[in-house]
Formats: C-alpha cells, sequence, structure tokens
C-alpha cells in the first residue's frame, strides 16, 4: 500500500497541508514549527487499525471546534483481493500523471480515496467519500487494519506496544484472547494465596463490622483488581531477565532497547506492502545502530511498501536512499532534495540540512578562515548561533548548491570567489541571499597577496609551512620558481633582499600560494587566519568581511 496523495486541513498545526510522497521511504526535515511529527500523526490517525476514542479540542486548528478537521488520502498499490474490495465499487479511482480521475480509464492505477473528519462534537468519523456525492460508505477499523501501518514513536509507544492492551504490538503477537483466561485465573490464585498482615485482618474485620451494621455486604476480601480503564491482560507486559520473578520491565530498558524492539515487534508483524510511520528513529541508538535501523527501515518499505519518518540525525539522513528526503516549508508543498549538488551534499555533510544557517563556503580553505574569524566576530560559538560551514567544491558547483538551497526554500549565506566565468549566475545569488564575494580580488589567495604588506608576505611563511608541511627553504623555491625565467634574479635566497619590483613579488607569492595549496584545508584557512591577526589584518579584508558579518548577524542573532 502507498499514499499518493494526502491533504490536511484544519489539523493541530496545520492550516492547509497537500503532498504526493514518493513510494518507499519518506523523509521529512525542516526547521522547528513546521509540522513535521503532525504529518506523521495525521497518517496515523487517518489509518489507525483500531477504534479511537474521541478526539482532543487541541487535534482542531486554533482550537476551533466549529470548523471540524479533515485527513484525506489517495492510496494506491492496492491488493484489491486481501482488501476485499471490488474495483466496481463507487469509492475507488484512478490515479492517472499525479492526479485521481474515474475508473475505468485505461493505464490509471486503482486507487482508494478514504477520509477522517473530526466533528465540533469531538467525534472522529471514518468515511469513503466517493465525487459528487454526500454518500460515504465507512472506512471501517476492519478495512484500516488491511493496510497494516504500524506506528512508532517513541516513549509513549513503548508504555502501550510493550503490553497486552487492544491492538497492541505484544497484543498482535500473542492475541489478547487467547490470554485473557490464563490471566484471570492467574490472578485469583494470586489473590488467594496472598499474605494479608494481622493488622490489615484486623481492620478488614473492623470494616466487615461496620458494613453489617449498615446493611452493606459483609463477604469481604482484599482481591487484586486493575485501575479503572484498565483490563487485568494489561498488567501483563514483557519483561527481560535471567528468571522471570528476576526480570524487569521492558518498559523500565534504556531508550535505544525500547526503540529496537518497538522496530523488531513491527517489522515481524509487517506484510508485503506495509505503510510504516516512524518519528525520529534514531532515539537512543548510536550511529552503527542509526544507520542498521535506516537500512533495515529502507528494506520494510520494499517496492510496494511506504515508511514516513522524521529525523535530526546526520547519520539517518546520511543513509536513506536517493530522493527519499523531503523539506517541509511555509505555506508550501515539501521540497524533495533530488538533485545532484543536494543529493551529494545530503550523503557528505547532512548536518547542513539541519543547521539554521548554513554558510556556503568556496572550499576548505574559507571554512577554515571563518571557523577562526566569526566567533570573535559575532561574540559567540557558531553552534550558538546555528552556523555551519560547509564545502561548496568551487565554482560552478557552490553556485549551483546556493540556487539548489534557495529553490528549496531553505535559508543559506555564502562566501564565493569572485570569478569571470560565473558572474552572471553569481550576481543573481547575491542578490537573494547574504554573500561575501571578494572585491578587487579573485580568491582569499588573492587578496591576501595584493593587500598583505610585502614584509608581511614573508612573515607568512612559517606559517605555510605548519599548514602545509612544507619546510621554509622550499616554500622559498616554490616562489622563487613561479617568477617567470626573464625576471629571476639570483637564487632563491635573495628573495628578500634582491630588488624585485613589488608587483613581481606579489604575483609570485599568489602563484605559489594559490597553485600549491599551501592553506588549501580547514586547518590551513584556521593558520591563516590567526596568522593575518597576529601580521596584522588588511583593511581591505578587514572591511569585506566587517560588511558580511553586520548583513549576516541579524539573520542569527
Amino acid at each position: 500500500m502507498q499514499i499518493r496523495h494526502i491533504a490536511i486541513r484544519r489539523f493541530r498545526g496545520i492550516e492547509d497541508f497537500t503532498w504526493k510522497p514518493r513510494p518507499g521511504v519518506n523523509c521529512l526535515i525542516g526547521p522547528g514549527d513546521t509540522f513535521k511529527s503532525t504529518v506523521l500523526a495525521a497518517i496515523s490517525l487517518l489509518l489507525a487499525p483500531y477504534p479511537l476514542g474521541p478526539c482532543s479540542e487541541f487535534d482542531f486548528h486554533r482550537r476551533r471546534l466549529a470548523d471540524g478537521f479533515e485527513i484525506e488520502a489517495y492510496i494506491g498499490s492496492l491488493d484489491l483481493a486481501a482488501l476485499g474490495t471490488d474495483q466496481r465499487l463507487p469509492h475507488l479511482f484512478g490515479w492517472e500523471n499525479g492526479h485521481p480521475v474515474p475508473l475505468p480509464e485505461d493505464g490509471a492505477e486503482a486507487v482508494l480515496r478514504c477520509r477522517v473528519r473530526g466533528t465540533p462534537d469531538l467525534e472522529l468519523v471514518y468515511e469513503l467519500p466517493i465525487e459528487g456525492t454526500e454518500q460515504a460508505p465507512p472506512f471501517s477499523s476492519a478495512l484500516r487494519r488491511k493496510f497494516m501501518l504500524s506506528r512508532l514513536a517513541g516513549e509513549d509507544r513503548a508504555s502501550r506496544d510493550l503490553r497486552l492492551g487492544i491492538g497492541s504490538l505484544l497484543d498482535r503477537h500473542l492475541k489478547t484472547s487467547d490470554m485473557r483466561g490464563s490471566v484471570h485465573a492467574a490472578i485469583a490464585d494470586a489473590t488467594s494465596g496472598m499474605d494479608i498482615p494481622q493488622t490489615s485482618r484486623d481492620a478488614l474485620a473492623a470494616i466487615t463490622r461496620t458494613f453489617g451494621s449498615a446493611g452493606l455486604p459483609t463477604d469481604l476480601h482484599l482481591g487484586l483488581v486493575p485501575t479503572q480503564g484498565n483490563a487485568l491482560v494489561g498488567m501483563v507486559a514483557l519483561v527481560s531477565g535471567r528468571t522471570v520473578t528476576e526480570a524487569i520491565p521492558l518498559t523500565h530498558a534504556g531508550s535505544g532497547t525500547k526503540q529496537l524492539a518497538l522496530i523488531s515487534l513491527s517489522a515481524a508483524l509487517l506484510g508485503a506492502a506495509p505503510i510504516l510511520v516512524i518519528d525520529e528513529p534514531e532515539r537512543g541508538l548510536e550511529p552503527y545502530r542509526q544507520r542498521a535501523v535506516t537500512q533495515q527501515l529502507t528494506e520494510l518499505a520494499g517496492h510496494d511498501g511506504q515508511v514516513f519518518l522524521t529525523t535530526h540525525s546526520p547519520t539517518v539522513l546520511s543513509t536513506l536512499p536517493t530522493g527519499s528526503v523531503w523539506r517541509m516549508r511555509q505555506r508550501q508543498e515539501p521540497a524533495c532534495f533530488d538533485g545532484a549538488p543536494l543529493t551529494k551534499l545530503l550523503a557528505d555533510d547532512p548536518e547542513a540540512f539541519f543547521c539554521p544557517m548554513p554558510i556556503l563556503c568556496e572550499g576548505v580553505t574559507e571554512m577554515g578562515f571563518i571557523d577562526e574569524l566569526l566567533p570573535a566576530a559575532l561574540g559567540t560559538s557558531l553552534d550558538r548561533c546555528g552556523i555551519h560551514p560547509v564545502d561548496g567544491g568551487g565554482q560552478p558547483n557552490v553556485l549551483t548548491v546556493a540556487e539548489a538551497f534557495i529553490q528549496s526554500g531553505m535559508r543559506c549565506a555564502a562566501i564565493l570567489d569572485n570569478e569571470s566565468r560565473h558572474s552572471g549566475t553569481r550576481l543573481i545569488i547575491e542578490q537573494q541571499i547574504t554573500a561575501m564575494v571578494w572585491r578587487n580580488a579573485v580568491n582569499i589567495e588573492d587578496a591576501v597577496c595584493k593587500w598583505l604588506p610585502l614584509d608581511g608576505l614573508f612573515s607568512l611563511l612559517p606559517h605555510a609551512h605548519a599548514s602545509s608541511g612544507t619546510a621554509v627553504r622550499y616554500l622559498e623555491d616554490q616562489i622563487f620558481e613561479t617568477i617567470p625565467l626573464p625576471d629571476r634574479q639570483g637564487t632563491a635566497r635573495d628573495l628578500r633582499t634582491s630588488a624585485y619590483p613589488e608587483a613581481v613579488l606579489r604575483t609570485a607569492f599568489f602563484g605559489a600560494m594559490d597553485r600549491l595549496s599551501w592553506f588549501k584545508s580547514r586547518e590551513g584557512g584556521r593558520i591563516l587566519a590567526r596568522a593575518l591577526i597576529a601580521i596584522r589584518m588588511p583593511q581591505q579584508i578587514e572591511r569585506q568581511f566587517t560588511d558580511f558579518v553586520a548583513r549576516l548577524r541579524p539573520l542569527v542573532s
């Protein structure tokens, strides 16, 4: 079974939401208050496999009970034989090119239209709407059970699903009806064998006399009785220990153990085409287990099933199949990350999709540069600001990534080189995001070689040695070899004292620094920033960086 289209109206924080999820895995990510978990809750409510009681006033958008709420879906990949459904029934539609069409329609897939409504009386109405008529046959719990929905949502589900109760995972494995007689017999035996202290016996005798004088029953005993609203079988739960007398309830185990237990119980019950809803599968799990669970969920979805999840784990995000990650957006349908630049970034640096403000950097040198300078400029750490530097991989890739972020509705900033080949695209991006583009310099190395005093350039050599591991004398050789042959004078050891024009030396420094990767690493960018502070930051660099920080500050404060 697979949801082809879902519409949510006036449910909790959602006023109007539509989405066409894909077969297989669908992972919703996005900033807070974009209602990722609410979408999962809506799917769970629509396909709940057991009767539910009344809804809450908090299920209604802005608590406006009079407006009601609706959750409606078209479900495809149907096993009509298993559902006991005939294509000729009026509540079946066709699905073609992403839209419902009447059946029969050549080439159209048969889909079931289903809906749950919340009424002003706090009742849930499940129905199968028919186009063009107010008639709506019931969407019974018996039919819903055939959709093989399983919802996992952490602690609240563990306390329910790891003990017997109508519709719980343990119930679906053990069959509560088969257990009821055994439980009642065990309770009766426990009651009859209970050792009651003499003081309690005396108190019970006094109560009996009191009841007798009041004309009340006097055949009184102390027995084991479940709390109101709970059946006796609800006392039965999974416990773990060497013996049953030493065992502790699995609901008292760690978060990771409970999460894996729920997933394992669910997986054992699911058929070939399940719909599985799970909120944050990473709870309590180490990264290697997060990867294993994500792979298991992908396998459970198979060809005809569907998994809906949310996550805040970079590990989970990087393990998901291509095209399965969706970004929630305010008042818009979710955007799917299926383009090449974002797909690669999901695998290489998934944290970029969780932070409030990723800064797309031209390369690793720029990443280290802002690692060192930006916290001091903002007066706090990058983590507290929600800033995460991202390696954009140079132009044109970094521009493509920026365009994809913008189209997906995600905020970002950027530090870009001033290359002539992509100036048009770069100008468009500058107009849409906060970007620092070097003025009167091609890149950070060019800026340093143009604006740092000449003696400061020579003072960089020990720092370049710390960054690249190349001895200072070999760095001098690299500079010397960069000077055109007709202009070379003396040896590399004479660079400081020879009569080279300043412009020649600056060009030679830039050629060696840029081409031979003196600072081409993240740590190299940090070393370069610290060196400029120690030598004295050129005003031209400081001015451009200060302007960038001033524009960035309101976005992260």
